[in-house]
């Protein structure tokens, strides 16, 4: 059936592009169908994601990497050598701010990192609903991440930014 779920996908893509339709326009297509043909092709959301270009993809030092695939993590960003690594308060603050659920009273994990992070080089807090880390070519599909960035906001993909005091 997969095989063959894709061979429908590419035809489709084909007839879609000879009517003009944009390639970036059909893969978003493909990330969110619900259509039975799209699900049964089994598409690498991977590969899919690499080629539509709107999710981060951070690599890290092996040992960094080995504990991201164990952990919730926070990420530091440093602007000067253009590298993230996680940052281990800010990563149990994280887990913390799940952890109190209802009864916290900061509406968001921007909001209460900014109010609690401790570490001078931080200048802003950033959510990632989606991200991918990884080491070499394995990777780590991430679903809601921070970015502590160390200098002025890193990339198009941070759609929401707050001071840390």
């Amino acid at each position: 059936m997969s095989l063959k779920s894709k061979l429908v996908l590419l035809l489709t893509y084909w007839f879609f592009r000879d009517i003009g339709l944009p390639d970036k326009e059909f893969m978003l297509s493909l990330r969110s169908s619900l259509h039975p043909t799209t699900r049964q092709a089994r598409i690498n959301t991977e590969k899919l994601d690499r080629a539509l270009g709107d999710v981060l993809f951070i690599n890290l030092k092996e040992s960094d990497f080995q504990e991201v695939k164990r952990n919730d993590m926070v990420f530091l960003y440093d602007p000067n050598n253009k590298s993230y690594s996680p940052h281990k308060e800010a990563s149990e603050l994280f887990s913390k701010w799940y952890k109190l659920g209802k009864t916290n009273m900061h509406k968001s994990c921007e909001e209460y990192l900014s109010h609690n992070i401790r570490d001078e080089k931080v200048k802003s807090v950033s959510y990632l609903s989606h991200l991918y880390a990884g080491n070499n070519d394995t990777t780590k599909e991430i679903w809601g991440a921070c970015i502590l960035n160390a200098g002025h906001s890193h990339s198009q993909y941070i759609s929401r930014t707050s001071a840390v005091k």
